[in-house]
């Protein structure tokens, strides 16, 4: 949670600091591409050798990797003209908008935390879009929302702590 959230703003602080997105995409990458030099230079050095270095890759690894790299650059450009807010909440959508199409591709429906998890998650996110709905709120009714969030949050809690528990004693 706290090392997350610092995190993001310290790379919303980077983003913003004043160089392009190319250059800071290529100041962030370095620190990976030498690490992965590394690991396959030491691991996987002889196959390598034998069959190249694109040795399994095919047309949908291709297909990911371009996938991922756009949604690099994307990221990169949401961070340098919004805040990690918007990032975190994007990121939200983008996990509930994948559960939809999971629902309806493989017929695989979510548990009831994850459920109200993303419940939570469009309530929040439609009352940060739109600030003025909590403004126009009267006091009674934020007090019933609010309270009816903290249950839900409080629910989700015990139910996390409850299945963590045997885990723990396991241990």
């Amino acid at each position: 949670g706290v090392t997350s959230g610092l995190a993001g703003v310290f790379c919303e602080k980077i983003l913003k600091s004043g160089s392009s997105i190319a250059v800071r995409n290529i100041q962030l990458g370095i620190p990976g591409l030498i690490s992965g030099i590394v690991g396959c230079a030491t691991m996987d050095q002889q196959s390598i050798n034998d069959h190249g270095f694109f040795q399994g890759f095919h047309s949908w690894s291709w297909v990911v990797i371009v996938l991922n790299a756009v949604g690099g650059i994307l990221i990169a450009a949401v961070m340098k003209n919004t805040s990690s807010i918007d990032k975190t909440y994007a990121t939200s959508i983008s996990v509930l908008t994948s559960t939809i199409v999971s629902i309806v591709l493989f017929r695989r429906w979510p548990s009831l935390r994850f459920t109200l998890g993303s419940l939570a998650v469009i309530l929040a996110t439609v009352m940060y879009a739109d600030s003025s709905l909590v403004s126009r709120m009267s006091r009674v009714t934020q007090t019933r929302w609010l309270g009816k969030i903290d249950y839900l949050l409080g629910a989700i809690i015990s139910s996390v702590k409850s299945h963590l528990k045997p885990l723990m004693i396991q241990s």
